[in-house]
């Protein structure tokens, strides 16, 4: 009904406004007067916003080649992974190797942190290994949302794990219309089934506001003049 729909709506705006809060503070932290401060994070704003706008698992962001991305027609290659224990190796699955687009402000991003490097890893530690998850969830992450939301996790936002980045890049994608097989595809699922499992009712709300918008806009052409 109605009220439903308002109630799904604020609660995307909310998703939205909370990943809204946590780009910029990365955004906020890379341009900090301190150069450290500044360098260490840009880092993982390029990272972090990358994974928000494709949906890479953090696996494939920390074990992204530089040669699999290319800036100039801003897109990027799957074609490994690093593991927990920063170990390389094969993506997830045969469905996880794809081509996905990025846009312009992430590639300007990528260019900063890439610089003039022609190899290894895009985002790596100082001896060239993959970040470690430890690493970004103290150092990172939880500091971010502790500085955002308080010292009490509990009062934090739901969801807000270390997936909640390519959560909310697929209910972007589900709530601009596109199709359970579409969003399979992008984020590298093994099959529409497996996606719809975990957001078949972000499918179902986007049929519903819909189906109420055509209702709605059928209601209104009723009364129009002609």
């Amino acid at each position: 009904n109605l009220n439903q729909n308002f109630l799904v709506l604020a609660q995307q705006l909310l998703v939205l406004q909370t990943v809204q809060a946590l780009l910029g503070y990365l955004d906020r932290k890379a341009a900090d007067p301190n150069k450290w401060v500044a360098r260490n994070w840009s880092r993982y704003q390029a990272m972090l916003h990358l994974v928000a706008n494709t949906g890479l698992r953090m696996s494939e962001v920390r074990g992204l080649p530089i040669t699999s991305v290319d800036l100039d027609n801003r897109l990027l290659k799957v074609t490994q992974r690093a593991d927990e224990k920063g170990i390389i190796g094969h993506p997830k699955s045969a469905t996880s190797y794809r081509t996905i687009k990025f846009p312009q402000p992430v590639g300007e991003l990528l260019r900063a942190q890439i610089g003039d490097r022609t190899s290894g890893l895009v985002f790596s530690t100082r001896d060239g290994r993959p970040i470690g998850l430890q690493n970004i969830d103290n150092h990172i992450w939880r500091p971010m949302l502790r500085d955002l939301f308080g010292d009490d996790p509990k009062a934090w936002p739901a969801g807000l794990g270390r997936h909640a980045l390519r959560h909310f890049y697929a209910s972007r994608l589900i709530a601009s219309g596109a199709t359970p097989k579409e969003v399979q595809v992008w984020l590298g699922h093994d099959d529409p089934a497996f996606t719809l499992r975990i957001y078949g009712q972000l499918f179902t709300e986007s049929h519903d506001r819909l189906e109420a918008f055509s209702d709605a806009l059928y209601a209104r052409l009723l009364v129009t003049d002609l």
